[in-house]
């Protein structure tokens, strides 16, 4: 029986009065709760919803009702069931329909939505905003061409529906038609000039067309609307990353900064600002944002391969060789997955040759050391690096840590220089340069030490590619380092 032909039959009884008492309570109730909507209180207004259903249980704008603010609340879950209840009795039910998709959406799942949107298609083409909500679905499957053929059909309709242009705008900002998404964003906000969500998206657009500026301004103006905690990360971060491609460190950090405010477990923030101090070579601190990158989300390709590369520039070769691995492991593209193996190659050559180069290492009692050698008369040991250099008739000798290593010279040749007689050139073994570089011996360092023993150092050709040095000294003359 309906409800109108319940309250007639009861007309005349004593029952007739409470069911009319309880009757005008419901809409109240309902009043109460719509209120409570408007101005943002949806916790509130599901405690009036619950009160109808109290008195009427298959009251279904209540059930929907509830079911819209727990959806505005973000328990999804909750509302399906509010929407559910509601197609159990009409599975036809547009409205329950619409909204169950549009909250599967929100849960990651549009394929699932698309269902129920086409569901309402098919018994009502004209429902409104259906087309917008499958569009938005459609977004989410990178579908964009067919989203902008559902925004069209609403425009068609309605030229001013302000979420139309919208949808169709971010689907051409994601297919990278700038210029045709902008003039959609604005014809958004023509029709409704405080759409945070058109301004937010029109800064995406310009700062994809460096129009840095304009971003800007479009960012600053989406945030004095109010936007959701998402949404203002987002800002912070394409903020950040402007500014750090134009090399304003300072302010693109405290950009990454106001994000971790925010969510100190936003793991994005950590990586770009990881990738900001390791740019500016300050690797140190690098390491510690790609840590609490890693705390967070450890499959983290960009965090893993960056931390080797960090801990390679420390000289923690062997550490950066685990992650380069580790990252071999995930699911690289092939530029990426060329770039770690050239990486870590390069660092597996080097260890090598440190390796090669201890092999030098010889057993020899310091009688059989030429006697212009002899360790006894050696100037006071430099503590600071640890090396001491001299010149053998077979050889540059090296004394490391009171080690001996030796190695050969390639060529000794005497300076046609008359005046300049008692000088000899010799081209000296790149493994020999390398264990001076790797011992922090650079040039002016040596050249400071070593005083008048030392005339000059140099490579022939780039270091990187050099097969041997050049080092002159006094014949018979001995250099400390």
């Amino acid at each position: 029986m309906k409800l109108k032909e319940y309250i007639l039959s009861q007309k005349g009884t004593s029952e007739f009065k409470n069911f009319k008492l309880e009757f005008e309570t419901v809409d109240m109730l309902l009043d109460n709760a719509e209120a409570l909507v408007n101005m943002g209180n949806y916790a509130e207004s599901i405690k009036y919803y619950d009160k109808v259903l109290k008195i009427e249980p298959n009251n279904f704008d209540a059930i929907l009702n509830k079911g819209m603010s727990l959806a505005d609340m973000g328990i999804f879950e909750k509302a399906i069931g509010c929407y559910d209840q509601v197609l159990q009795s009409e599975p036809d039910h547009t409205r329950a329909l619409d909204n169950k998709g549009i909250a599967l959406i929100n849960l990651g799942n549009p394929k699932g939505a698309i269902k129920y949107f086409d569901k309402v298609l098919n018994s009502d083409p004209d429902y409104p905003m259906v087309n917008i909500h499958k569009g938005m679905a459609l977004i989410e499957l990178g579908k964009l061409e067919e989203s902008m053929k559902h925004a069209n059909e609403e425009l068609k309709r309605d030229p001013e529906n302000h979420s139309a242009w919208l949808i169709k705008g971010n689907a051409l900002n994601l297919l990278n038609r700038l210029d045709e998404s902008i003039k959609c964003y604005n014809n958004t906000l023509k029709y409704d000039e405080n759409n945070a969500d058109a301004w937010l998206n029109k800064g995406s657009a310009l700062a994809k067309m460096e129009k840095n500026e304009e971003a800007f301004e479009c960012y600053d103006r989406a945030l004095s609307l109010g936007l959701d905690e998402n949404d203002i990360i987002m800002i912070f971060s394409n903020k950040g990353n402007i500014l750090n491609g134009l090399g304003k460190y300072e302010e693109a950090l405290e950009c990454y900064d106001k994000v971790l405010e925010i969510n100190p477990e936003e793991y994005m923030a950590w990586l770009n600002k990881g990738n900001l101090y390791a740019m500016t070579q300050e690797y140190e601190e690098a390491l510690e944002c790609f840590e609490e990158t890693l705390k967070y989300n450890n499959l983290c390709i960009g965090a893993i391969i960056n931390k080797g590369v960090s801990l390679s520039r420390l000289g923690k070769d062997q550490e950066a060789v685990e992650f380069f691995d580790k990252a071999l492991k995930l699911n690289l593209d092939d530029n990426d997955k060329s770039s770690v193996l050239s990486m870590k190659n390069k660092i597996k050559e080097q260890l090598e040759v440190n390796k090669s180069e201890k092999s030098f290492e010889l057993k020899i009692e310091p009688k059989e050391i030429d006697e212009s050698i002899n360790k006894d008369n050696m100037p006071p040991f430099n503590e600071k690096f640890g090396i001491k250099m001299g010149l053998l008739p077979y050889g540059v000798i090296f004394l490391i840590n009171n080690d001996l290593h030796i190695n050969n010279i390639i060529e000794e040749s005497q300076n046609d220089n008359e005046d300049s007689s008692d000088d000899i050139d010799l081209k000296v073994t790149m493994d020999s340069y390398k264990l001076l570089k790797r011992e922090n011996i650079k040039g002016k360092i040596l050249q400071d030490t070593l005083g008048n023993n030392y005339q000059r150092i140099y490579s022939y050709g780039s270091i990187s590619k050099a097969h041997h040095v050049l080092i002159k000294f006094k014949k018979g003359g001995i250099i400390y380092v």
